[in-house]
């Protein structure tokens, strides 16, 4: 997150590095790519997203940077003065109005403070409430707790549609040996409830077919809720690192023309993924009156940048890495215990079922 004098605040994925830049064409040779890092070499297609604020929700911002910074130096810094008219960067213009707004964080415990999991308890009872499509973005996709939610929601009749979008394979060798091989195993969970036909996940590729790594985290819940953060859906980030993420829930005054605009940005991302213009991908979901649906018929009518993820079975070896999570703990106190990891995820999984509860 970035905050600006507690006025404007941008929360999402997106690191500040030089391997990160990308545009939504994701172009093969965009130069603005071309060889700067360290190895000399081009990277990957990225796609990031990241949120925009300013008035109340900024100001939450500001104020939970500065719990942070009194966890970690023990100095108290002052709010800013308040700002009349927020500064937005150049062309951006704001997309909804008087729509409500929530922060979610994850602390591990640690010293005095207690462990915090809103980030997870979140997506569970908003997983439990979704009535027509579940849209997830997200680098990781390895909780056991929110596959076995959304395993629950796919197994029911008139469930929600539920839609993932991922990386192929991770960048980095030790996520590849950790985390796709549990990742494999959630999407063969959601495969397995899927009773009705109603799941679909994705990797995309660029024109030439190459990896786009998906870097963002993003959910949206029908047409009501949109989610903008860090937090991957593993256990990482839903227990043990520090995280937060945005949240727009089209409930206010203007929710008629904010939930039209939420619409609006999930039917924006399909296409960009798709590679067509927004109104054909709109035009099918009328059309087919689903969006799993519509996205297929698009892909099959030749639209093809989105490549459906195919479990595959796991060896020795990656089964036993799934099964223990290894390099994904639930908390500190599994960290380094592997063998304590699945009771410190049943005892996450209780705690978070109580906390969804109330929400």
């Amino acid at each position: 997150m970035i905050v600006i004098d507690d006025a404007i605040a941008f929360c999402g994925g997106g690191d500040i590095g030089p391997d990160r830049w990308d545009t939504p064409e994701h172009l093969d040779d965009n130069p603005r790519r071309e060889k700067t890092r360290r190895d000399n070499k081009w990277f990957d297609s990225r796609h990031e997203v990241m949120g925009l604020v300013d008035g109340a929700a900024a100001q939450a911002f500001g104020a939970l940077f500065r719990d942070r910074w009194r966890r970690a130096t023990g100095e108290r810094l002052t709010p800013c003065p308040e700002v009349e008219t927020p500064d937005w960067p150049g062309k951006v213009k704001p997309a909804f109005r008087d729509i409500g707004v929530g922060l979610s964080r994850t602390y591990a415990a640690w010293r005095d403070y207690a462990e915090i999991r809103e980030n997870e308890a979140l997506h569970v009872a908003s997983i439990r409430s979704a009535k027509t499509c579940i849209y997830m973005e997200n680098q990781y996709f390895t909780s056991p707790l929110i596959a076995a939610e959304l395993a629950k929601r796919l197994a029911e009749s008139d469930g929600p549609e539920v839609i993932l979008v991922s990386t192929e394979h991770c960048p980095s060798y030790f996520d590849q040996v950790t985390m796709d091989r549990t990742r494999l195993t959630f999407i063969q969970t959601l495969k397995s409830a899927d009773r009705h036909g109603r799941f679909q996940a994705y990797s995309p590729v660029t024109t030439l077919g190459l990896t786009i790594i998906v870097h963002a985290k993003l959910t949206i819940i029908d047409d009501v809720l949109l989610r903008i953060g860090s937090a991957n859906i593993n256990n990482r980030s839903l227990g043990f690192d520090t995280e937060c993420d945005l949240s727009l829930e089209a409930n206010g005054t203007e929710s008629a023309d904010n939930r039209a605009e939420i619409i609006r940005l999930r039917n924006k991302l399909i296409a960009h993924w798709m590679g067509c213009a927004e109104a054909p991908m709109a035009a099918a979901i009328d059309r087919v009156g689903s969006v799993g649906a519509a996205m297929e018929t698009l892909r099959l009518s030749g639209y093809c940048r989105l490549r459906p993820i195919t479990p595959k079975p796991l060896g020795p070896l990656a089964a036993f890495i799934a099964a223990y999570h290894l390099g994904d703990p639930a908390g500190p106190r599994d960290s380094w215990r592997p063998w304590k990891r699945r009771k410190a995820l049943a005892a996450a999984a209780a705690k978070v079922n109580s906390e969804a509860a109330r929400l």
